[in-house]
């Protein structure tokens, strides 16, 4: 027995001293009084006892990679059951379950698994963050194993040095094989292409092929999915060479190529998945600068190429928007482009690839850029050197504005983040309560079978409020009945005091029910001076948008259509500005030069007088950013603003390049001169470092590997810290996301950078050097998903006695064993609870002695018996016993006589007694008698 508080055991000294000390009526109420506070000393030190049972802890780890069967997870519940079931009650168990990242399924302790496991990118097999995180939630010195449902098969970095920690720990990890079979698996093995070549070079692009037999294949190559070699290749058992040669014959392409091998498939092929891949090829030399613009009778683009500039011109529905085909460009110009025609993923794109890889943009003003074009409250505005808010003090007409809003049951539905689609319908019906004014009027309605009044038309007096009412919307059932949404809209506007009457209607593109007599109440709102634009759920070619195109076409407002609702708040914004008509201004504005165009000049010192413009678009000087002209009217607006955005550039000219609104601009003799000075400085540099400074790309394993080789002969140590590398992920579909990385020192002359890769992404990067220069990383993707690399048995195999062997694990067919393999350890068995009991007990008894005298009785009748028990079976004895019986049963016979004559004898006595008594009260009476008649 332990005590784990034994200070407590000093209180048995003066325990002691009491019972000594103090007197006792009896010998045994003093021995109970010591007993009772002896086993509460005892209970206060915390006993317990050891013994030596089998428990601790187990942990799976599910493998839940794209390489493991179908059933996987179902197999892996089963297997959870069965442990669950087995395990004893000093057991417990844990889940991890792992692919790219490992997840904490269960916390060993917790409750019942549920069976449920949570979504995880499974493109890669990285056990040893599996490992890792496993040995992190075992307690150290308590007894665990490690349980694998695995095909053998990791990706990524090595998990060899977690088995060394786990085995170190003395944590066994055994293993439970679960895969796919493989013996008919026909792969590619390997798929590349040098990462960047020249115009007119040409390069082989190399695959390997695996096959289990002698078999004929076919092949197909494309690029850019423009088939490019197709044919039947003859294949051996084993690994098989396919080489093609390309040429880029264009020196004016600006693509980047995808290049994209695919073999048939066998029916029988386990892993069908890696008998495609893929790889990107970009060019190398001075990258061109992208125009995007609508107008097709523009000059801007002419004008640049005559002054030695490198332009590629596009429509913005005919350009990708892609990571890939952006990193091809040093600069972007956006001329008097609405931003609903870059599409979400444009929007989305530009600002990362200026800020983290150093691009530059240059936006050009118009009737369809900046606010009135709907950059406003977009993903690129942060970005700009101007703000684009609609402030009072520059309005000139107020508007009432009523938007009737969609809350059918398809807007309960989960858009993203935790939130539903009417919670981002909310959002952007508050921002344009946010940009409207006091002298404006708003009114919200919800409707979904009948139209619901949230806000009647009137002043914005109070923001707050109103926007509160309009977060509060929750969807209900049904469509949305848009002639009941209509007809409730034009009651409302109709006593609107504001000179501009507009009505926005937000519906799902598919779902817009019961339009009724809408053509009436659309004609209705022509002859009231109502415009109606149409916010449509969806795409353009759903089934109700044709009747919402019709609507906004017929109320002379604007259609919009938009899958991506994180949109809505912008669309919802830019109608807003539209209606204002205040964005942008239409009159003829003398410029002044400021100070910092000095700037975007460098040496060359501006000889021009700026002429007139014929209009801007109003915007406000962010703070930090520079100003090189400035119009000179009662607004003073800045006409050209630039500033630095992250590692890249962006600048603004307000006023309108090419157009009606250009002014003397357009006839200026300096005009192209001056365009290609602003183009130069967005582009910047080439994006090309010191020639001492080289970077390569390199895939292995399902990773990136990026590495800058310096000059080994220089003379100066540039980097007090290592650079800076960053990415951005780019997939088709989702939103691009940022990554920075930092690198480290591989040798005296290298470092690196590792990045995991998934698949489908493409990922660009650039090296920040920190001396004003930077290093591009082409754009990479996986040629397949590191998980479907061809299924090698033998590689399998040895991976699994790796984790075996250094870990000390076992093979497992029979899991319920699993629980007796833990090692049998002294578990601690409290026992404070019985001597809390027993001194309990004990002062109940000396309570029961000190009355009733129970004990005192049992121990005096106890002697006799223990001597008849002792006494021993001997005839002598026994007759000797039997006469001093006989003798004590005569003794008692004679006291009983005895007594009987004794009390005879007193009655004998008292009987006299009574009778002298008797005699004297008679004298006494007769005496007195006589003194009677004497005093008489």
């Amino acid at each position: 027995m332990t005590f784990l508080q034994p200070g407590w055991l000093i209180l048995f000294l003066p325990i002691l001293a009491f019972s000594i000390g103090f007197r006792f009526p009896s010998k045994k109420l003093g021995y109970l009084k010591f007993a009772s506070l002896a086993m509460l000393v005892i209970a206060a030190a915390d006993p317990v006892f050891y013994l030596p049972q089998p428990s601790g802890m187990i942990i799976v780890l599910v493998d839940r990679s794209r390489s493991m069967p179908p059933e996987h997870t179902t197999v892996a519940k089963e297997i959870i059951d069965i442990l669950e079931k087995n395990m004893g009650a000093n057991n417990k168990l844990g889940v991890v379950s792992f692919g790219e990242n490992a997840i904490i399924e269960k916390f060993p302790g917790e409750g019942k698994f549920s069976g449920t496991f949570q979504n995880i990118q499974g493109d890669a097999s990285n056990l040893g963050k599996a490992v890792s995180l496993s040995l992190s939630i075992i307690p150290q010195n308590v007894p665990a194993r490690m349980l694998l449902l695995s095909d053998g098969i990791w990706t990524g970095k090595s998990p060899i040095p977690e088995f060394f920690k786990a085995a170190a720990r003395n944590i066994p990890i055994d293993l439970r094989v679960l895969e796919r079979p493989n013996l008919e698996d026909r792969a590619i093995e390997s798929f590349e292409a040098p990462a960047l070549v020249s115009p007119g070079e040409g390069f082989l692009i190399n695959s390997w092929v695996r096959s289990p037999a002698e078999e004929e294949i076919g092949y197909k190559l494309t690029r850019n999915g423009d088939l490019i070699a197709k044919g039947i290749q003859k294949l051996t058992p084993g690994l098989n060479r396919l080489a093609f040669r390309d040429i880029f014959e264009n020196s004016d392409s600006t693509k980047a190529f995808l290049y994209r091998l695919e073999i048939d498939t066998a029916k029988n092929d386990p892993f069908p998945e890696n008998n495609q891949a893929k790889c990107l090829v970009t060019l190398k030399g001075t990258k061109p600068i992208l125009l995007i613009s609508g107008n097709p009778f523009s000059s801007l683009g002419k004008a640049l190429e005559n002054c030695g500039l490198k332009v590629k011109k596009n429509k913005p529905e005919s350009f990708s928007w892609t990571i890939e085909e952006l990193s091809m460009f040093s600069g972007v110009i956006l001329e008097d482009i609405p931003a609903e025609k870059l599409g979400f993923s444009g929007i989305s794109l530009l600002p990362l690839w200026v800020t983290q890889l150093g691009g530059g943009l240059m936006m050009t003003g118009g009737k369809n850029s900046f606010g009135q074009g709907g950059y406003y409250k977009s993903q690129i505005e942060p970005i700009l050197p101007v703000s684009l808010e609609l402030r009072n003090e520059q309005r000139k007409f107020s508007v009432a504005i009523v938007i009737a809003m969609d809350r059918s049951g398809s807007m309960a539905i989960e858009a993203g983040n935790g939130r539903k689609k009417m919670d981002l319908a909310n959002i952007a019906a508050a921002e344009v309560v946010n940009i409207l004014g006091p002298t404006d009027e708003i009114g919200i309605i919800a409707v979904d079978s009948i139209p619901h009044i949230i806000t009647p038309l009137g002043p914005i007096n109070n923001k707050t409020e109103i926007q509160n009412n309009i977060m509060s919307i929750q969807a209900e059932g049904g469509g949305i009945f848009i002639g009941e949404a209509l007809n409730a809209a034009v009651k409302e506007i109709e006593s609107a005091k504001a000179e501009t009457k507009h009505i926005i209607l937000f519906a799902d593109a598919s779902d817009s029910e019961e339009p009724g007599k809408y053509k009436e109440i659309v004609n209705f709102c022509n002859r009231k001076g109502i415009s109606i634009s149409v916010v449509g759920m969806g795409m353009p070619g759903d089934r109700d948008s044709d009747l919402l195109r019709e609507i906004a076409s017929r109320g002379k407002g604007q259609i919009f259509f938009t899958e991506n609702l994180e949109d809505l708040p912008r669309i919802f914004v830019q109608d807003t500005f539209i209606i204002a008509k205040s964005s942008f201004v239409e009159s003829k504005v003398p410029v002044q030069v400021e100070p910092g165009l000095q700037s975007l000049l460098g040496q060359v010192k501006p000889p021009w007088l700026f002429p007139p413009i014929g209009g801007y678009n109003l915007t406000y000087l962010r703070p930090g950013a520079f100003q090189a002209l400035k119009g000179l009217d009662e607004s003073s607006p800045p006409i050209l603003a630039f500033w630095q955005a992250g590692m890249g550039r962006t600048l603004c000219y307000t006023g309108e390049i090419d157009g009606l609104s250009s002014g003397g601009f357009a006839r200026w003799e300096n005009a192209p001169d001056f365009i290609s000075s602003l183009a130069r400085w967005t582009s910047g540099e080439t994006g090309q470092a010191n020639q001492v400074e080289t970077a390569f790309t390199e895939i292995r394993n399902g990773y990136l590997f990026v590495r800058l080789n310096l000059d080994p002969e220089r003379w100066k140590e540039d980097y007090s810290e290592p650079p800076e590398v960053s990415l951005i992920r780019s997939e088709f579909g989702k939103k691009p996301s940022t990554e920075k990385l930092r690198m480290t020192w591989e040798s005296a002359n290298s470092l690196v950078a590792e990045v995991n890769l998934h698949d489908r992404e493409v990922v660009v990067g650039c090296i920040d050097l920190r001396n004003g220069k930077k290093l591009s990383i082409p754009p990479v993707c996986l040629p397949f998903s590191p998980e479907y690399q061809s299924f090698n048995s033998s590689k399998a195999e040895f991976n699994r006695g790796k984790i075996l062997k250094i870990t000390s694990g076992k093979e497992k067919v029979e899991l319920s064993s699993i629980w007796k393999d833990l090692k049998e350890t002294p578990a601690p068995i409290p026992v404070v609870i019985f001597f809390l009991s027993l001194s309990i007990f004990l002062f109940l008894l000396e309570i029961v002695e000190r009355r009733t005298k129970v004990l005192s009785i049992a121990f005096s009748k106890f002697p006799g018996t223990k001597l008849q028990q002792t006494v021993p079976q001997n005839t002598s004895v026994l007759k000797t016993v039997e006469r001093i019986a006989i003798n004590e049963e005569n003794f008692q016979e004679t006291q009983v006589k005895n007594h009987e004559k004794i009390k005879e004898i007193d009655r004998e006595k008292d009987e006299k007694t009574d009778e002298k008594q008797k005699g004297l009260i008679n004298a006494l009476k007769k005496a007195q008698i006589r003194g009677n008649k004497r005093n008489e």
